[in-house]
């Protein structure tokens, strides 16, 4: 999981006099990192006293504008089909694999799990 940056604390220790380095070592971030978030302040023109009142989202969504929205690159799937397929009858969670295997014979064998199957189809 990526971590946000905490740029209102970089701010705050910039407007206390920190230097980028010690600023990079509190945070535990780089000093590339303490220089963006500096560099983006500077070019949004806010200072400290604009920004200290705002929550961090507040601070983050004004210094890094769309960063922090994503769409997710999966597909749903139709849940309410979903829901109605598994409430029919008959219908379970299992792939057909991991289903029991039953005969039709006449000799009325017992039913086989998968596992049971592979061992007497190897021979082992």
């Amino acid at each position: 999981m990526v971590r946000k940056i905490n740029a209102k604390r970089i701010l705050q220790f910039r407007a206390e006099g920190l230097s980028g380095r010690a600023i990079a070592s509190t945070q535990g971030v780089s000093r590339n990192i303490v220089a963006e978030v500096i560099n983006a302040a500077d070019s949004a023109a806010r200072s400290w006293d604009e920004l200290q009142g705002l929550t961090e989202e507040k601070v983050y969504q004004r210094l890094f504008p769309g960063r922090s929205e994503y769409e997710s690159v999966f597909t749903q799937p139709d849940w309410p089909n979903v829901h109605r397929e598994l409430a029919k009858v008959g219908t379970n969670l299992k792939l057909p694999e991991q289903r029991s295997w039953a005969t039709t014979d006449s000799a009325k064998l017992p039913t086989l799990r998968l596992g049971t199957w592979r061992h007497l189809m190897s021979g082992t």
